[in-house]
C-alpha cells in the first residue's frame, strides 16, 4: 500500500493487480494524492484509517481476500457509503455485478481498458459532488449533533476517570464499547427477534462506559490486588453492580433519562448468565435485559484478551472458544451465534484502534512519494505484462493460472476451477484442502518447493504429476514462469508473482 502526496484531495485505488494500480495513480497523481490496496480487506484498512478524508474509492470488484462487493458492504454496514463515493473499475461487465454494486451505493462504473480522460472527469465530478452533499449535510448535523457531542464526552471522561480508578486496561472502555456496537449492529440484521434502532444502538454503547462505575465505592487496595481473593473479598468485588446501580438510582437529577435507566440496566446486571448462574439477582435468560447482556459479553471478551495484572492474557482465537464453550459463563444462544460471526471483525476493529495512536503508523501510510507523468514502476510492470503474455502465448490455452506474492494466492479461471475442483481464488495452497484433493499432498509440496526456489535467472518450474480433472485421475504437467519487477527503492528485483498452465493428457 502507498500514497502519492498527502496535501492532495486522497483517493483510494483497489485493484488486486498493481500494474492496474499504477496506471491509475499515474493518471492522477498530478491532481490528487493516490493511496493503494491490493484487496478488499486492506482497502477497508484504509478506510477506517483516513475517513472521509478521502474523496473516492476506485474499486476492483474481482480480488483475493475480499472482493468489491463485500467491500461495498462492509461499507454499507459501517455507513461509510454516505460520505465515500464509490466508482467500480473493472473489466468485469457482468450485468448481475454491475447492478448489485450499484445496489450497494456505487456512484459510477468505468470499464477497462481505461480512457484517462473519462477516468480523470468522472473522478473530479464525483468528488465535487459529494462534497457539496457533504457541506450541506455539516451545516444540517451541526446543531444537532453539538448536544449529543457534549454529553458523549462527558460520558467518556467518566468512564476513563473510572478506569483509571479500578487500575484497568488503558482502553478496556472504549474496547467494551467498540465491541457492543458491533454486536449489536449485528444482531439487529441477524435476528428479527431484536428489533433495534440506531438511537437505541447509540444509547446503550454510549451507556457501555459505565458498566463499572461502582467499583469507586470499593477499597483501591482490593482493586489492585494481584493475589487470589478470598470468598469474602470476592463477595465485596461483586457488590461494584449494587453499588453503581443504587449510584445511577440516587442521582439528585436526570435519573429517568434514558441514557441514565439503561446504564442503570447495564451497572447492575452485566455480570448476570444466561442459565440463572450470574450476579447479583440471579436473572435467567430473557428476564436479563439485552443491554447488560451485550455488556456482559463484551466484558467478557475484553476481560479475556487485555491485560490485567492477576490474569493471563489470552489470545483472540482462545477467548473466543471459551466463551462460546460456556468455560466463561453462559450467554444467550443467538449472541453467542452474532458474537461467532463477527469474531474476526471485532479483532480487526480493536486492532485499528490500537493503531490510532501509533502516529508512526498514519505517517508510513501517508508518506508520498514522488513520480514522473509515467512511473518507472509502471514501465516494469508493462514489461513484466508483456512477458507474460509471450510466455502464455507459447503454450496451449488449456488451464490457466496467476500465482500472487503478497498475499500468496493463486487464480485460476471460473472454468478451469470448476474442472479442478478447486476456488477460483486459493489462499495458503500449500494447506488448502481443495488443492491437496486435486493434486495430492506431496505433489503440492513439490510444486511449492520448486516455486520457492526458482530464481530470475532460472525462473522457470515444471513438474509431471497426477491431478484429479474433471472428476477423474489423470496425468498432467504443471508449468510456470516466476515473475520479477524492481524495487524502485532498493533498485533489486523482487518476486511479483507468476504466470503458468497445466497440461492435462488425454
Amino acid at each position: 500500500m502507498a500514497a502519492r502526496n498527502s496535501h492532495k484531495q486522497k483517493i483510494l485505488i483497489v485493484d488486486d493487480s498493481e500494474m492496474n494500480r499504477s496506471i491509475l495513480a499515474d493518471m492522477l497523481g498530478e491532481e490528487y494524492s493516490c493511496i493503494e490496496a491490493a484487496n478488499g480487506q486492506q482497502a477497508i484498512e484504509l478506510m477506517s484509517l483516513y475517513g472521509d478524508k478521502l474523496g473516492l474509492v476506485l474499486l476492483d470488484i474481482v480480488m483475493p481476500v475480499m472482493d468489491g462487493l463485500e467491500v461495498l458492504k462492509i461499507m454499507n454496514e459501517r455507513k461509510w457509503i454516505q460520505d465515500i463515493p464509490v466508482i467500480i473499475i473493472s473489466a468485469d461487465n457482468a450485468s448481475d455485478s454491475i447492478e448489485r454494486a450499484y445496489e450497494l451505493g456505487a456512484t459510477d462504473y468505468i470499464r477497462r481498458p481505461f480512457d484517462v480522460h473519462v477516468v480523470r472527469r468522472r473522478a473530479l465530478n464525483t468528488i465535487m459532488l459529494y462534497g457539496k452533499q457533504r457541506a450541506l449535510k455539516g451545516m444540517i448535523e451541526e446543531n444537532l449533533n453539538k448536544r449529543q457531542q457534549e454529553q458523549t464526552l462527558i460520558i467518556s471522561v467518566l468512564g476513563h476517570i473510572i478506569e483509571f480508578r479500578n487500575g484497568e486496561s488503558g482502553r478496556h472502555v472504549t474496547n467494551v464499547r467498540t465491541i457492543c456496537e458491533i454486536l449489536l449492529n449485528a444482531l439487529s440484521e441477524y435476528t428479527g427477534k431484536y428489533d433495534l434502532s440506531p438511537d437505541e444502538i447509540s444509547l446503550i454503547t454510549m451507556a457501555s462506559v459505565l458498566h463499572d462505575v461502582g467499583k469507586i465505592s470499593i477499597d483501591s487496595e482490593l482493586l489492585a490486588r494481584t493475589d487470589k481473593l478470598s470468598a469474602k473479598e470476592n463477595e465485596v468485588l461483586k457488590s461494584h453492580t449494587l453499588l453503581g446501580a443504587e449510584m445511577l438510582d440516587k442521582l439528585p437529577v436526570g435519573n429517568n433519562e434514558p441514557l441514565v435507566k439503561k446504564a442503570y440496566e447495564i451497572c447492575r446486571w452485566h455480570h448476570e448468565r444466561w442459565d440463572g448462574n450470574g450476579y447479583p439477582d440471579g436473572l435467567k435468560g430473557e428476564e436479563i435485559p439485552l443491554s447488560a447482556q451485550v455488556v456482559g459479553l463484551a466484558d467478557a471478551y475484553d476481560t479475556l484478551t487485555g491485560r490485567r495484572a492477576f490474569k493471563e492474557v489470552y489470545s483472540h482465537s482462545k477467548a473466543v472458544d471459551m466463551i462460546l464453550s460456556g468455560e466463561y459463563g453462559s450467554f444467550n444462544p443467538v449472541l453467542l451465534e452474532v458474537f461467532r460471526s463477527v469474531s474476526d471483525k471485532l479483532r480487526t476493529q480493536l486492532r485499528l484502534h490500537s493503531l490510532d495512536r501509533d502516529d508512526g503508523v498514519k505517517s508510513l501510510a501517508e508518506s508520498a512519494v514522488e513520480t514522473d507523468s509515467v512511473s518507472s514502476r509502471t514501465l516494469d510492470l508493462l514489461d513484466a505484462e508483456r512477458e507474460k503474455n509471450r510466455f502464455i502465448l507459447s503454450h496451449s490455452n488449456e488451464i490457466l493460472f496467476e500465482v500472487y506474492a503478497n498475499p500468496v494466492g493463486i487464480r485460476f479461471s471460473d472454468e478451469s476451477a470448476k474442472r479442478l475442483g478447486v476456488k477460483p481464488y486459493v489462499t495458503a495452497p500449500a494447506t488448502d484442502a481443495d488443492m491437496i484433493n486435486c493434486f495430492g499432498k506431496e505433489n503440492v509440496k513439490t510444486i511449492e518447493k520448486l516455486f520457492r526456489e526458482a530464481t530470475r535467472e532460472k525462473p522457470s518450474v515444471c513438474l509431471k504429476c497426477a491431478a484429479t480433472f474433471d472428476g477423474k485421475q489423470v496425468g498432467c504437467t504443471v508449468t510456470a514462469l516466476k515473475q520479477y519487477i524492481r524495487n524502485p527503492e532498493t533498485g533489486r528485483f523482487i518476486c511479483s508473482g507468476a504466470v503458468g498452465k497445466i497440461d492435462v493428457e488425454e
